[in-house]
Formats: C-alpha cells, structure tokens, sequence
C-alpha cells in the first residue's frame, strides 16, 4: 500500500482507539471496513461497473420471447399480464400505459406463431445471459479457462429447470406460509340489519352484534363442487355464459381456489339484504340467509380460442334503486364494470370503462340548490381523474382530470358536503378540497409511503383520515385542519377501513386482526416545537391480535424469503465460476446482495413516489431507462457480492498486521525479505515452472499485505522484479545468475546512505568529507557480494520453510 493509504488507515485506527468501545467490536468493525475496501478497489480494477451492460442486454432482448412463451405455454394470459404490467407501472408513477400496452400486445397476439421460433430464441437468449455471468464471474475469480462445454450445457440445463421450479417452489411455500399463520387484516366493513360484518383477508369473517364478536369461516360454509358457477365474458362478442356456452367445451371452467379466499377485499348489502364479498382474483361470494350458507361465482374473460383469465376485482357497489351489483375490474390497460342481475334472464354483462380505476363512491350529500361543479351521483375514481354517473351506473360521463397542484394521484377517497364542497384524498398523504372560492390543499404533515385508504367528515364538523403506514389524522373544523395522535395505538397500526356508529363512535378496522372503537378526543390540544399539533384519544380495543406474536410471524416468513435469496445467490456464486468457491464466502456475498438488492429495490421504490421529473419527462416511455437502471445497479450489487466473497476467500488482499509496520520498520528488513521475495520468483519460475503468484507469497510472509506490498513495490521501482497486477504474478527481469547481491545492497544503501539534498547544495568542508567515506563504504560492500547472486540461493529455495518474511 501507498504511504498515504497507510496513514489513512493509521488515523482511522487513532479516530477508533478513543471511542469507548469494546477492541473485538472495534476489530470486527475495522476487519469489515478492510473487506470492503478491498472488494471496492477490486470491483474497480476487474472494471464491474461496465461489464453488467453485457448482462443487462442479454436481459432486454429475452423479454419478448420470454413473455411470447408465457403467454403461449404457461397458461397466463395476455390480459393479466397486461393488467400486471400496467399495476406494476403505475407503482413507481407510469399511469397512462396505453401506448407501450398496445406494442405489447400486438407483439404477445402473434405468440401463437412465433412460439416456436421464440422458444428457439428464449433459449438462446437465456444461454446468452448465462453465459455473459459466466464470463464476468470466471473473471472476478481469475478462472483461466471455461468449463468442457458438456458441463456448461449440464449448467444451462439445470438454470432452465432446477432454478424456476425452485423458485416457483419457494414462492409456494411462502404463500403457505403467510396465509397459514400470519394474521388477517380487517379490510371492511358494513352493516346488515344492525349487525356489522367485517371482512378479513384470510378468509373468516368476523360479525359484531351487541358487543359480541363472532367468527364466520367462509372455508367450510362454500360449496366448492357446486355446479354452473363460472361466468365467461367474450369481449370480442359482447356475450356473456357458462364455459361451455362461451369458451367451447373443451375449455377448463374456472374453478374456486383456497387461495382466492385470501384475497377478500370489499363488501356489499343489496336491497334485500343480501351480503356480497369479492375477493381480488375473480371471486364473488353471495349469502341470502345473513350468513349460513354461502354460493360464488367465479368469473373469467374469453380472449381468443385458447385464451382465458380472471379479473382483477378492484371494488363492489349495489344500486340502491333495483337488485343489481356492480363489479371494478380491471381487463389489461383499462377498467370496466361488471354488471349481475340476478333477477334478468341474462344476469351478467360488461361495461367497458375509458381508462384504469380503482374505487367507487356514492355521494347524496349535495343539496339540489348547491352551487359548485360537483352534484350527487355514482364516482368511479382512477389516478388524477374520475368519470360520473347521475343514473347510478348505466350511463357515464367522459373522463374528468382531478390533480393534487401539478401531480397526478391516485384517488383513494372523495365526500361532499350539503353545500356543494368536494373533498378528495390520495396517494402520498395528499389532501385536497374544492370550495366556491377555489381548490384548497392541506399538508397532513405524511411521510412518503403514508398513503390515505378512506376518511369521513361528520356533521359535527369532527372527522377521521386513515392510510398505509400508521396513517391517522383527526379533524375538528371540517377538515380544515388535521391533528395527530399522541395516543400511540394509532400511529402504530395500519387501519383499512372505518365505520361511524349510530352512539357518535368509530370503528376502526387494521392490520393484524385489529377492531377499535375510537371514543373521541380527550383534552386540549398541545402543539410541539415543530409545529404538529397533537391530541389524546379514549379507544375501546374489540379485537387485537397480540404484537409479538405478529412480528414474530412477520419475521420468520421475512427471514424465509432472505435465505431462499441468499442461496440462490450463494449457489450462483459457488457453481457458476470455473473456480472453487468456498461455501463460507460464498454464503456471505450472497448475504450481502441479498441485502444490497432489497435496500436498492426498496430506496427505488421511495425516490421513485416522491419524484416524478423522468415521468415528466418521458411519459410511458419512462418504463424503459428505468428499467434499463434497474437491472444496470441490480448486476453491480450482484458482481460486487462475487467480489466480496473472492476478497474473503483470499484473505491476503485486506489482512495487515494489528501493529502495523511504518516504512523505518521495513527498512530494517529490506535486505532480508528482497533476497526472500526474488528467491520464491526465480525458484517458482525454474523449478515449478509456472509463475509465483500472492497466495504462495504471502505464506512467507505470514500473509502480511502491507510488508509484501512494501518489499513488491521497492524491487519492482529497482527493475529487479515486474509484476502482474490482473493475475497477481510475480515475473523476473533478468536471469537469476545476473542479479548479485551487490545490487540488492545498493537498494538498501540508497535510501539508508544518502546525503540530504539541502546539504548537498552547501559544498563545504565537512559535506565533502562525509560524503568520501560513504562512497568507500559503498564501495567496499559492494566488493565483498560482488560474486554472490541469487541462483547461487535456489538450491537453498527447496528447504526454505514459510512464515520467513520478517
């Protein structure tokens, strides 16, 4: 190392020895920063910062045979995968993915003829990837050679199908797992002749009557077997039937999974009291007698032939005017509605929608002589947008824009008031209302990822806002201003819905099987130094499932779904190199991409809420260097581990000695450790016949970096020595019979004999004196090694024993 990295480290280890913290935490911590710093500056030199590009094409141009296949062979079709896509988008703040859907899907309708060539090119495009790590990691771990081409295609083979099915597999058992022992979450609730029903996402409901709670499993009240309950829209027709009706009889009808009842979301009560559940993957469950029995229908969307899906169900009204339910569901990059009546001879049909949604809303708060833009009706609400309808659902109007200042949000919540006032909510804790003054925003003081679910105004003026992340806020002014909550309950729970009693209490339904009765505010408010104003509140706990019980829970399936990442990666870094890797560094440079990819993963996630400048900028389009960077920095992280784990596996390259040698200390030894560091090369090269490289050259220096470095660097500036940086190779200059040891005396007599050059400008008397005697000792040494070189030494090379550096 430089003199300047030396000092470096020196006052770090000084920064360190006045902190009063234990020497093996302070040793740990300084061994994890050598390590790092040692697989950085690797990660420079092996140039890992360019070499993902390879891996990151390789990526691009498998895309679209990998989803032709998919969409041809896996059974999944072109809608979901749109409607996922378009979802998927929308998260990191792409919404209008019309176009780039529509190249999509042009592309994925010719699946059926090209699947045969795209197979063809899936598999070269995977081998192509395959092969691109393959290189790139024979090259961080120095491999001189690939591997026979059996056993390359033996490793293709099993990355095509031991690693998805192992997968698929971990994503299996994962599900298993949280739908088996993490509790549910109450997603809604509604009311049935004074009788509250509340929906939880693992299948049981949870009916409260008179301060009662009751349990209703809806897995052992479903008849799984009873026939003519699939429903099939053919969207090219405008029909809707039975399977065989629809789809032709050779089609396999949908069929009512145990998954699907994880997935309840939202309910709804008919005109006769019936109760109406959906579930997010195609589910609709119906009960006539409050309760005891239940029927479904499960629903499906004809595309072509062989095409079929489930839709993704969004949200569920019932009409208060006639016996009919409306269904939001989402069909590829748009919305639309389906309808059921149950009392027509055709009970279903579909109602396409002019863009992407996701909530409804009934508002009746208006009075008819209101002023304002606004009136009652049926709203369906989307991403900075919403349409109406003034017949409770037949007709719509065209597509309104509704932005919160210059940004589009999804709209999660909107109320009205008699006087013609429109409140909305949304995405990123955003609060806005329109008045006959003008459109008004209020700062809930929310951080980024606290997203509002649903609020209600009373008339009273008092009023609740829940959201995503501890979200709570409380009004008493008709939501002019908001107040936080010093009771900690709620700031810690993730509420979903809320219910207002006929008694002036709120029921509040969260995460982790959470019912609260919130009594009201208690006390004045109080006001912190930064502006918050805070207030107490009396709650009634109805149902808690117990914290540590659920974080424990949360932890082991977290801590299942990390190791299953981190042995994907460890077994990538042991097998893929044409090199042996330990499975110790192996594991731990799994562990530290693994914990690289779900930082990087979740910080894109947050920097990409909070900006929307390269959607802006780009539109839809913003989906492609997006997703180039993603899968750029997601193949660094990946390289880097492999580093990591060759920086470990050779521990040489960041180990030094607690007392760290300063150069004074190795002068004293110069002489000594040259002659040994020019032995080990020339007898490596004559006898061995390959070069020495630094794991053999630091056995002999108790794997002492900074000292092999210090001796390396002073012969190779002598040319007594060249080295090879890439491989870590020591080479000779010369042959050994011309290297005397004169010359390595002069290498020490130069840096330890000389005159300073300030006195040698003086030229007086006693400079001139001095400077005479040197020369004759310089003389005279050199005259008694004259004759003694380094082949003279080999033979003494055979019995040298490690560990002789000093």
């Amino acid at each position: 190392r430089s003199g300047m990295s030396r000092n470096r480290v020196l006052q770090i280890r000084k920064y360190f020895s006045h902190i009063p913290v234990p020497a093996s935490i302070q040793k740990s911590f300084y061994t994890m920063y050598r390590i790092a710093r040692a697989a950085t500056e690797k990660f420079i030199l092996d140039n890992c910062s360019v070499r993902p590009n390879a891996v990151a094409y390789a990526i691009v141009i498998s895309v679209i045979p990998l989803l032709a296949i998919v969409v041809r062979f896996a059974n999944i079709d072109q809608q979901t995968l749109n409607a996922n896509v378009a979802r998927f988008l929308a998260t990191y703040g792409v919404t209008e993915t019309a176009e780039l859907l529509s190249i999509l899907n042009e592309i994925l309708e010719r699946s059926q003829a090209i699947a045969s060539a795209g197979f063809i090119f899936m598999i070269y495009s995977a081998t192509n990837l395959i092969r691109n790590l393959e290189d790139s990691f024979n090259f961080i771990y120095r491999a001189r050679r690939n591997r026979p081409l059996v056993y390359r295609f033996s490793l293709y083979i099993a990355s095509f199908v031991v690693l998805p099915v192992f997968i698929i597999s971990s994503y299996g058992a994962v599900k298993l797992m949280l739908n088996q022992i993490t509790p549910a979450d109450f997603t809604h609730i509604v009311s049935v002749n004074g009788k509250k029903w509340i929906a939880g996402n693992n299948g049981v409901l949870r009916t409260l009557q008179s301060g009662e709670l009751t349990r209703v499993d809806l897995h052992d009240k479903i008849a799984y077997d009873a026939p003519f309950r699939d429903v099939f829209f053919d969207l090219n027709n405008n029909r809707s039937g039975p399977t065989w009706e629809i789809a032709g009889e050779n089609m396999q009808k949908p069929e009512i999974q145990k998954s699907d009842l994880y997935q309840l979301s939202r309910m709804a009560v008919g005109i006769h009291n019936e109760l109406y559940v959906i579930s997010r993957t195609g589910l609709l469950l119906l009960s006539k007698d409050r309760g005891q029995t239940w029927e479904y229908y499960k629903l499906a969307f004809k595309i072509d032939a062989e095409t079929h899906y489930s839709p993704l169900i969004s949200d569920i009204y019932a009409r208060q005017n006639r016996n009919e339910l409306l269904l939001l569901v989402t069909v590829g990059s748009r919305s639309g509605l389906v309808h059921y009546r149950p009392d027509q001879l055709r009970p279903w049909y579909y109602q396409e929608l002019p863009g992407l949604f996701d909530r409804i809303h009934r508002i009746d708060d208006i009075a008819p002589d209101a002023e304002g833009p606004f009136q009652n009706g049926l709203y369906i609400t989307g991403r900075g947008k919403y349409i109406i309808s003034n017949d409770d659902g037949t007709n719509w109007s065209p597509v309104i824009e509704e932005r919160y200042a210059n940004k589009s949000l999804d709209i999660a919540h909107i109320q009205a008031t008699t006087d013609g006032n429109m409140f909305f909510a949304g995405s990123g804790g955003a609060f806005w209302f329109h008045t006959r003054s003008g459109k008004q925003y209020r700062d809930l003081r929310t951080e980024f990822d606290q997203h509002v679910r649903t609020f209600k105004i009373f008339a009273n003026g008092e009023g609740i806002l829940i959201g995503e992340n501890g979200l709570f806020r409380y009004t008493l002014d008709g939501g002019r201003t908001w107040l936080r909550s010093r009771t900690g309950i709620f700031n810690q729970i993730e509420f979903y819905d809320l219910y207002h009693l006929e008694d002036g209490t709120t029921l509040l339904a969260g995460e982790n099987e959470t019912l609260l009765r919130l009594l009201g505010p208690t006390g004045d408010i109080q006001y912190e130094n930064n502006g918050l104003r805070l207030m107490d509140f009396d709650y009634e706990t109805m149902v808690k499932y117990p914290l540590i019980k659920a974080t424990l829970f949360r932890l082991l399936v977290g801590g299942f779904i990390f190791f299953t990442i981190l042995l994907v990666f460890m077994l990538a870094y042991m097998f893929i190199p044409n090199a042996r890797v330990r499975w110790r560094p192996a594991m731990v440079g799994g562990a530290i991409t693994a914990i690289s990819l779900l930082a990087f993963i979740i910080g894109f996630r947050v920097f990409m809420s909070t900006s929307s400048t390269t959607v802006f900028i780009y539109g839809v389009w913003a989906a492609i260097p997006l997703g180039m960077l993603i899968i750029l920095i997601s193949t660094q992280i990946i390289l880097y581990g492999l580093e990591v784990a060759f920086v470990l596996q050779h521990p040489y390259l960041y180990r030094a000695r607690a007392d760290m040698d300063t150069a004074d200390q190795q002068d004293k030894s110069l002489l000594w450790n040259s002659i040994l560091l020019l032995t080990l090369a020339y007898h490596s090269i004559y006898d061995d016949k390959k070069p020495l490289n630094d794991e053999r050259a630091l056995k002999h220096f108790d794997h002492q970096a900074y000292r092999l470095d210090y001796i390396r660097n002073r012969l190779i500036a002598a040319e007594l020595l060249s080295y090879d940086s890439s491989e870590g190779e020591y080479f000779p200059t010369r042959p050994a019979s011309e290297i005397k040891l004169s010359d390595l005396q002069q290498l020490l007599l130069n840096s330890t004999l000389e005159i300073p050059d300030y006195i040698q400008t003086t030229r007086s008397e006693f400079y001139l004196r001095i400077k005479t005697m040197l020369d004759q000792l310089r003389e005279h040494l050199n005259q008694q090694s004259q004759d003694t070189t380094i082949a003279d030494l080999l033979p003494m090379a055979r019995d040298s024993n490690e560990r002789n550096g000093v």
